[in-house]
């Protein structure tokens, strides 16, 4: 479901992978061709699609723009053969040079290092104006290295007293990190450390990330240093942060039956998790802390819920602008009512400003998780997302919370807020089904006045277009999200870098004006290594709900030798949310896909996606649909109404070979397709489902399905239509998932051997959620299964997937 740290490079060491065989033997439904040997190029050119290689065959697909300090300035990295060619750009007169002497330089690092640089290998870390000239920081031989190019040489810079795991304050003079379960200050002139903290104790810790956020055991095993859970004021005078309270909290465990020291015994993780129905789950104390004194202040009304990160760790608490007040958006259990609270920093008292209501569940942005779309303002004029009427909207409220104005209005949804000109009363957003014609998942970027007139569609373009907007919450960190310098607005805010892209058309990157009137292109992605080797663009395509009522977007991915005149068995990729969107869409993620589709189908396969009803992105109505029926699996029927219409514009869809596949949730989704359709879904290989939302988050039952009752969450079960097996199914899990415990696949396993079923199983060792380390392997597997059941061909024996190819 959540995927936190996925695709850092950080190193598992397995000492084997253990397969399991349940059963095996050939399962009623299956259609199999003639069986013949499939060429190892095959799975050669389907290796081209992960998505760990997608630089490798497209040249300036994900390019990273950098601000220069105040200024309209910013540079970024151009991918040339050589390697990257740094650019530095002025966005008021459009002039483009190279930031620097890439030959110059590199003579520089290789006369201090004593080694050669090659000119384009350099990695620029910032450009920074100065009274005596410009100076660059680059990473050289393992080092950080400051140049200036108005003069010679190159020097390394001064080690820092910060160290990992240190949230620095905005003004760099100090460290705040945790040590046990307690806080400390580390003054960074002089390494000097202060205790913030001394009663903190276990399970009752300051500024822990809590145990349920689906990474806490994966981070002890992997030893890795995060900051605390705290965010500094504008003016570094104060933190505030949280006194985590685990205590009461029910223990989960997960055994690892293959240490990695290479021991016989295996060891016991621990950790606290509430599920739906638990009496007791965590809660977050706020406390603010005056640094210069190291002064308490309570927050009152305090202890609020945590249902799976803090308040704090999601960014859904932030300082204003004039650091007296802070502004917290809490969960609460099931979701139904939101509220924004303010804290008076000097004291800790709470004031209620505004409330939402829902009779299902209130969303504080288009997706789930993450920083809210509502913001506040230096006057203490608050812009407010809800999705009151219907649709997700900004609203305008007075800093009493009093509500001035609707700002946004009508039949399509606000995603972000990139920007507010303050002095000028305006706010720039992203949304998404405004304009006619266009997938209603496309975001493009808006202004308005605060009193909602003068709307304008600052990207016209019939594509996707990528906001960057800045977080410095944890998760923010966790996750990767864009730094201060790469957001898409310039300090002044007139100008705005932005990618547009769809999957059928690659990343272009634009920078434009806030007038709308100029628009430069700075950089165009150049495909021709996948050109060269053959490739078919994905199709979006637009279909009916099985209902007949509702338009539903995916998308529809090929083959490279696609040949209309065969027929092709369809894979169904799947995730149903309800938290997320499944297809992707721009053209980076659509066709380097996490989830593999277009990799997929260069094995011979037809592969879709779609949303079905239930899902984000679209009206308040259409995502409830799956509200206490998460047993739906994202409308499954929607899916095979799809693929049915596919099938009868594209003969060559067959529609007697489907199969189905997903992750955490599409685990959950694809058994249940194969349990729910089995006369449709032939073959499908399930990993880390969340097979009974039971023993799932309390965060994920309680404000998707609804309060707990036994009967409530009957219909989430996958074991209970175990006995309507009838075609190949692969179900995969790590034995080390902190996120969706295995457990849940194992009670699913049982099932099935009690109703007598063939099925195969893979449980691997040490594997996290993300499969870290072992999904080169897990892919592999995943393409044999489909080659040798739904296509019938025998895999290349032993084909072994290289990410250092």
């Amino acid at each position: 479901m959540f995927f936190f740290l996925a695709r850092k490079k950080y190193r598992i060491s397995l000492s084997f992978s253990i397969i399991i065989y349940a059963l095996a033997g050939f399962s009623f439904g299956v259609v199999a061709a003639e069986n013949t040997q499939m060429a190892t190029e095959n799975y050669e050119r389907a290796e081209r699609f992960l998505h760990w290689n997608a630089d490798k065959y497209v040249r300036n697909g994900k390019v990273n723009h950098h601000w220069v300090e105040d200024s309209d300035l910013f540079w970024y990295a151009r991918d040339i053969p050589e390697g990257k060619s740094y650019i530095l750009a002025d966005a008021t007169t459009g002039f483009r040079r190279p930031a620097f002497d890439h030959h110059k330089i590199a003579a520089r690092l290789s006369a201090v290092t004593g080694e050669e640089v090659a000119p384009f290998n350099i990695r620029l870390r910032s450009f920074k104006k100065t009274s005596e000239g410009d100076v660059i920081q680059v990473a050289v031989a393992k080092n950080i290295w400051a140049c200036p190019l108005t003069q010679n040489g190159c020097a390394p810079l001064s080690s820092s007293m910060d160290k990992p795991g240190d949230l620095v304050s905005p003004d760099g003079r100090r460290a705040l990190f945790s040590e046990g379960d307690n806080l400390y200050l580390r003054d960074l002139s002089d390494g000097e450390v202060t205790p913030l903290t001394r009663d903190g104790q276990t399970h009752y810790s300051y500024g822990k990330l809590s145990d349920s956020s689906t990474r806490s055991v994966t981070l002890r095993r992997w030893k890795v240093s995060i900051p605390p859970v705290a965010v500094w004021s504008p003016d570094s005078t104060k933190i505030i942060t949280h006194k985590l309270d685990e205590r009461n909290v029910l223990d989960l465990h997960l055994l690892q039956h293959v240490p990695e020291d290479g021991s016989a015994r295996p060891i016991l993780y621990s950790y606290r998790y509430a599920m739906p129905g638990d009496e007791h789950i965590i809660k977050s104390e706020m406390v603010i802390f005056d640094v210069a004194t190291g002064r308490r202040i309570p927050v009152e009304h305090n202890a609020f819920d945590v249902t799976m990160i803090s308040p704090l760790a999601e960014g859904r608490v932030w300082w204003g602008k004039n650091n007296e007040y802070v502004y917290i958006i809490p969960r609460n259990r099931t979701q139904r009512n939101q509220k924004l609270l303010k804290i008076e920093a000097r004291t800790g008292v709470v004031s209620e400003l505004i409330e939402e209501r829902s009779e299902t569940y209130t969303d504080a942005r288009a997706k789930t998780y993450g920083t809210p779309t509502s913001r506040t303002l230096a006057s203490g004029e608050i812009i407010w997302y809800s999705e009151r009427d219907g649709w997700g909207h900004l609203y305008r409220y007075n800093k009493n919370g009093e509500l001035m104005n609707q700002i946004t209005t009508g039949a399509w949804q606000v995603r972000k807020i990139a920007y507010i000109d303050e002095a000028k009363g305006r706010v720039y957003f992203t949304a998404g089904g405004r304009e006619a014609g266009i997938d209603p998942y496309y975001s493009h970027l808006y202004s308005v006045n605060l009193d909602g007139s003068e709307m304008k569609l600052l990207t016209p373009e019939a594509a996707n277009h990528q906001i960057k907007v800045s977080t410095s919450s944890l998760m923010g960190i966790l996750l990767n999200h864009p730094k201060a310098d790469e957001v898409a607005f310039s300090p002044s805010g007139r100008y705005f870098v932005e990618t547009m892209s769809r999957p059928d058309l690659p990343p272009v990157m634009m920078l434009r004006d806030t007038t709308g009137r100029s628009s430069t292109v700075i950089t165009q992605a150049d495909v021709s290594p996948l050109q060269e080797e053959g490739f078919v663009l994905p199709e979006p395509f637009t279909v009916l709900s099985a209902d007949g009522k509702t338009s539903l977007y995916g998308n529809i991915f090929r083959p490279s030798d696609f040949d209309p005149d065969k027929t092709y068995p369809v894979i169904d990729s799947i995730y149903p949310g309800p938290q997320s969107w499944r297809s992707q869409k721009s053209f980076m993620r659509a066709v380097f896909d996490s989830q593999e589709s277009q990799s997929i189908a260069e094995l011979g396969f037809i592969v879709i996606t779609v949303d079905g009803r239930g899902t984000p992105g679209r009206s308040k109505a259409f995502h409830d649909v799956s509200y206490g029926d998460l047993g739906q699996a994202g409308h499954l029927d929607d899916h095979i109404a799809a693929i049915q219409q596919l099938a009868e514009r594209y003969p060559y869809m067959d529609t007697a070979r489907v199969g189905i596949y997903g992750h955490s949730g599409g685990g959950f989704a694809s058994t249940r397709a194969m349990l729910s359709y089995p006369e449709f879904y032939k073959v499908a290989v399930s990993s880390a489902g969340n097979h009974d939302q039971r023993g799932y988050l309390l965060s994920w039952g309680e404000t998707y399905q609804g309060p707990f009752s036994d009967a409530a969450y009957e219909n989430g079960i996958n074991a209970r239509h175990a006995k309507n097996l009838k075609g190949k199914l692969l179900i995969a899990h790590g034995d080390m998932d902190d996120n969706v415990h295995p457990a849940l696949t194992l009670q699913v396993i049982d099932a099935l051997i009690k109703a007598n079923k063939n099925f195969d199983m893979l449980m691997i060792p040490n594997a996290d959620h993300a499969f870290t380390g072992v999904n080169a392997y897990f892919l592999r597997r995943r393409w044999d299964y489909f080659v040798q059941h739904l296509l019938g061909m025998t895999p290349p024996q032993n084909y072994e997937i290289n990410r250092k190819k």
